[in-house]
């Protein structure tokens, strides 16, 4: 689907769902970074709504439509961390009933949460 995803060492990572057809038009993924760094370049624009692309850890959900950002965790504190290089990234403390992100907060490039 032309996505890259990058996986970090000493990482663990979890691809909990993917789906492309094009023909479709259905195309989503959640990934969990359980523990390290994983940094996803989304060529494909996701909508939020049918067709979501989600990183989640433990402490956080980040949704993108189509962008380059980081996304860590660590076991040790706890915490995630989101680093927005290109694009537009939502950051939530996790998901409702409907997927979507509680309390989203956006993050833009060059910032981070």
């Amino acid at each position: 689907d032309k996505n890259i995803i990058n996986i970090s060492p000493d990482s663990k990572f979890q691809l909990e769902k993917y789906e492309y057809n094009e023909k479709a038009n259905k195309k989503g993924a959640i990934l969990n970074v359980i523990y390290g760094k994983v940094r996803a370049t989304v060529t494909q624009k996701y909508d939020g709504e049918e067709n979501k692309f989600q990183v989640k850890t433990k402490s956080s959900v980040a949704g993108v439509r189509g962008t380059d950002f980081m996304v860590s965790y660590s076991q040790t504190t706890n915490t995630s961390k989101v680093v927005t290089f290109e694009g537009r990234v939502e950051v939530g403390s996790g998901l409702d009933a409907t997927g979507r992100i509680q309390n989203p907060v956006v993050v833009d490039p060059g910032q981070f949460t």
